[in-house]
C-alpha cells in the first residue's frame, strides 16, 4: 500500500530558485504549463497534478516527485512516500539548496560574484551559509 505525501513548503515560493535548486542537486525535471499527473507506486496516479515533475525514469526512484504551486504562491511537494523512502533527506537537501540559491540571487542583485560556495555553519543555534563573494 502506498502513502501519498502532500507537504506544503511555506518557505519555497520562488519558482526560479526552486528550479535552480533542483538543477544544483542534479535532478532532471519537466516544467509543464498545464499541471500533469504525478505517478505513485506502480500504476497509481496521485490526486494533485503538478507543474514541475521529477519523473521516476530520470531519478531512479519508484515514484515521481511533483511540485504544485498553490494560489498563495507557495509550492507543495507531491509524491508517494512509501515508494520514495528517503523523502525526509530529499526535503532537507531541497530546502537547504533552495536557501543557498536565494542567497546567491540576492548577492548577484547587490553586485557580488560568487567565489566559493561554502558549508552551512551553526552559530548560537542558527544556521548560516558560508559563501565567499567579491564585488
Amino acid at each position: 500500500m502506498s502513502f501519498h505525501m502532500k507537504q506544503e513548503l511555506k518557505q519555497i515560493h520562488d519558482r526560479d530558485c526552486l528550479l535552480l535548486a533542483l538543477t544544483t542537486l542534479n535532478f532532471n525535471y519537466g516544467v509543464h504549463p498545464e499541471p500533469i499527473a504525478v505517478r505513485g507506486w506502480q500504476q497509481e496516479i496521485l490526486s494533485t497534478r503538478c507543474e514541475i515533475v521529477l519523473a521516476r525514469e530520470k531519478t531512479g526512484l519508484r515514484a515521481d516527485i511533483g511540485f504544485h504551486q498553490e494560489e498563495d504562491g507557495t509550492f507543495t511537494v507531491v509524491s508517494d512516500s512509501f515508494a520514495n523512502g528517503d523523502m525526509p533527506s530529499f526535503m532537507t537537501d531541497l530546502k537547504r539548496t533552495y536557501e543557498e540559491e536565494q542567497a546567491l540571487v540576492r548577492s548577484n542583485q547587490l553586485g557580488y560574484q560568487l567565489e566559493s560556495r561554502g558549508d552551512w555553519v551553526e552559530v548560537d543555534g542558527k544556521r548560516y551559509l558560508r559563501m565567499v563573494v567579491t564585488q
